[in-house]
């Protein structure tokens, strides 16, 4: 007994100096790191209890920190037998004693202890070549050891929370305090903002109000420019015309400047545009905003400015309105030499713009005043007036030129329609309401004229025309047009008329004289039946018995041929005479017989041949027989002239008439003579232009002039069917025609 206690004793004294350090191992791990830890217990596995393989694994049950420390070689196949090991079974929960860890040559054994409840702490591998290993007593170091290493690496892991969890705190304690820092200064730089939008705003309300103040153009500038010089504390303000580098001057439009700063320039003094004002007015043009001539810009201030006029700092801005031509506007700062701010360079950007619209809007003002004094001088000049009436109130708006056609003081009084249709001639008063009337009921527009009896008694003819406004109901609302003084203009047409009626009725004597062989030949005729029947009469009453019966139809044939003679000569004094013309329904196949007859012996002495191609049933139209009469003998003429030099097998003249696809009358004469140019068939019908050379270019003119008040046309057209030309003549049916 006393040997195995001689035995067994060093192995106590060993292992209790193992325990000893051991338990004085926590101390050292004190503030060591979680890795350190693993380390430094895989160092004293190896080293106090001589281990050839210690492997130490330490984990948080609680999150996802595992650290590993190895020492030695003894079980290299370790890692694989793990692996193998927790992929078959899971966690390793109690400890396992591997028989055989080491290569055949050098056997060793080995250990596994789990570290804490079911090995959620981690665990301890340990490997050795005594033959004993593991013995209890290692066991027990090594359990002590794995629970002192667990028991620190919690500490560590406790301390490293706190750390994290203190420089957390410090982290958010210096961000909220940087936070907060920078909320401070936000908010400070926003009530900075704040109060300097409430000034940019107010800065624009005092511009706004200048502008909106009044409606003359020089005052809205003046009021603006005094604003923007206390706004900016500039010492000047001023707006230049135009701003165009290539003008060859410009002018000042308004200036305004502080005490002790006269102004630069001479008010609405032209001043050459040199090349110093050009640039300028080329910089402000090119920025699309304002360009500032200080010391923190790269546009020096122009010489000439500083030294002529002490500036020195400007800012400027091209402004465009609408309608005109670009000005510029700018502020001079002559006591120092100021350097725009931003902000300043934004409100002045801004002031600029407004002011764009405030000269647009003002510009337009004037130029519509200008346009209405204009249209009044103009209502005045040609008697032209505006009228408007609105239906429900029967309120009356009349132009000054309206008052005085009605012989009224402009605007003296307000009128009502009962002082207009007091106004009215009493002959015409139905007949403007009717028009009225009818107008507002959604017939024709109104359009009437009418004559209107002045306070003084003068009778002046009026013509007025208007449209009806209409809800989207459709009700008539209002009743506007415009009213015009056409007195003189009547008289002269009155004039014209009785002119072209004197000038056609020359004309119609000078045709007279082209057909006097014509005339003589047809008078001729029945004078020289009378004689014969004459002679016949005589006989038979002087023979022995006489022949009462063949006397008295020779009296008869005498007064046959004397009736004829005369009604020859009542067509040739009809032509010739002076007086209105009266239309009536008319055969236009009549006409143009009786046309053939005045031109029958002239054609005839030409050797003309005449075809009439005439259709009967025609519908009659309304003329004056004489004037139509007079169109046709001078068509039939031209025709005969333009034939006079052609061959005889040419000479044919077709008159031909029809009923038009519209239900009027179209004449055609037709003839096959050397034609008309081109050039000239659409002036043939001018007046003294004439295609023959004694012509007095006055028959085709006065022709279409006759055609056309007939509500008729006229025109030429080459011949289709050989040389020549077809005359053509277009009258509307008389049911159809508007002649009165």
């Amino acid at each position: 007994m006393s040997i195995a206690l001689e035995t067994e004793l060093p192995r106590l004294r060993v292992a209790l100096r193992d325990l000893v350090a051991l338990s004085t191992i926590p101390a050292a791990w004190i503030g060591r790191d979680p890795a350190a830890i693993a380390a430094g217990l895989a160092d004293v596995l190896v080293g106090s209890l001589q281990l050839d393989f210690a492997f130490v694994r330490l984990c948080d049950p609680g999150g996802d920190v595992a650290v590993d420390a190895t020492r030695g070689s003894g079980w290299p196949g370790f890692p694989d037998w793990l692996r193998f090991r927790l992929a078959d079974a899971g966690a390793i929960s109690r400890k396992e004693v591997v028989s055989e860890v080491g290569d055949p040559v050098v056997p060793r054994r080995g250990i596994v202890i789990p570290v804490g409840v079911e090995g959620q702490a981690g665990l301890v591998a340990a490997a050795s070549e005594r033959p004993d290993f593991p013995a209890e007593l290692d066991q027990l170091l090594l359990s002590v050891a794995a629970n002192h290493a667990a028991t620190a690496f919690q500490s560590a892991l406790t301390l490293d929370e706190r750390k994290k969890a203190e420089k957390t705190v410090r982290q958010a304690r210096d961000e909220l305090e940087r936070k907060v820092a920078e909320r401070t200064a936000e908010l400070l730089e926003a009530a900075e903002e704040r109060v300097a939008h409430l000034q940019f705003l107010e800065s624009l309300d005092r511009v706004n109000r200048a502008m909106q103040g009044t409606n003359d153009l020089e005052q809205m500038m003046s009021d603006v420019l005094d604003a923007v010089l206390s706004i900016f504390d500039a010492d000047r303000a001023w707006l230049a015309y135009p701003c165009d580098p290539d003008a060859p001057s410009w002018r000042l439009v308004m200036e305004h400047s502080r005490p002790g700063f006269p102004g630069a320039f001479a008010r609405e003094a032209a001043f050459p545009t040199d090349e110093e004002a050009a640039r300028v007015f080329r910089l402000g043009r090119a920025s699309g905003g304002p360009v500032r001539c200080d010391p923190g810009s790269r546009h020096p201030i122009p010489p000439s400015f500083a030294e002529q006029w002490g500036v020195q700092s400007q800012i400027v801005m091209a402004v465009y309105p609408k309608g005109d031509r670009p000005y510029m506007f700018g502020l001079h700062q002559c006591s120092y030499p100021r350097v725009w701010t931003p902000e300043e360079e934004r409100l002045f950007q801004e002031i600029g713009r407004r002011l764009t619209d405030g000269l647009t809007t003002l510009l337009m003002f004037r130029t519509l005043r200008v346009s209405e004094a204009r249209l009044a001088e103009a209502q005045r000049i040609a008697h032209v007036a505006y009228w408007e009436c609105d239906l429900d109130t029967d309120h009356l708006t009349w132009s000054d030129e309206a008052y005085r056609i009605f012989g009224l003081l402009p605007q003296e009084r307000q009128l009502t329609l009962a002082d207009v249709q007091a106004s009215i001639h009493p002959d015409d008063r139905a007949v403007m309401r009717r028009a009225n009337d009818t107008a507002i009921g959604g017939g024709p527009r109104y359009d009437v004229e009418y004559r209107v009896v002045r306070p003084d008694g003068e009778v002046r003819i009026v013509h007025s025309q208007g449209d009806v406004v209409r809800d989207e109901a459709g009700r008539a609302r209002r009743l506007f047009g415009t009213v015009q003084d056409i007195t003189e203009r009547r008289r002269a047409s009155e004039a014209l008329q009785e002119a072209q009626a004197e000038l056609a009725r020359v004309t119609r004597v000078t045709m007279l004289g082209e057909i006097t062989a014509s005339i003589a030949h047809e008078v001729n005729q029945p004078l020289s039946a009378v004689v014969l029947s004459g002679n016949a009469c005589r006989r038979w009453l002087a023979a022995d018995p006489a022949n009462l019966d063949e006397a008295r139809e020779a009296a008869s044939h005498i007064i046959s041929d004397a009736e004829r003679a005369g009604k020859i000569i009542t067509r040739i004094r009809t032509l010739a005479r002076r007086g209105d013309s009266e239309r009536q329904a008319l055969d236009v196949n009549d006409v143009i017989r009786e046309a053939l007859e005045f031109t029958r012996f002239d054609l005839e002495r030409k050797r003309i041949v005449v075809v009439a191609e005439l259709v009967e049933d025609l519908p009659p139209v309304r003329g004056d027989r004489v004037q139509l009469q007079q169109v046709l003998v001078n068509l039939l003429l031209n025709a005969g002239d333009a034939m006079a030099d052609m061959p005889p097998e040419l000479r044919t003249l077709t008159v031909a008439s029809r009923r038009d696809d519209r239900g009027g009358v179209l004449v055609k004469v037709k003839d096959f003579g050397k034609g008309i140019d081109p050039a000239h068939r659409d002036r043939v019908f001018e007046a003294f232009f004439s295609t023959k050379s004694g012509g007095l270019g006055m028959g085709l003119a006065i022709s279409r002039s006759i055609v056309e008040a007939h509500g008729g046309r006229i025109w030429a057209a080459p011949n289709d069917g050989g040389p020549g030309t077809v005359m053509s003549v277009l009258l509307p049916a008389a049911a159809s025609s508007g002649a009165a």
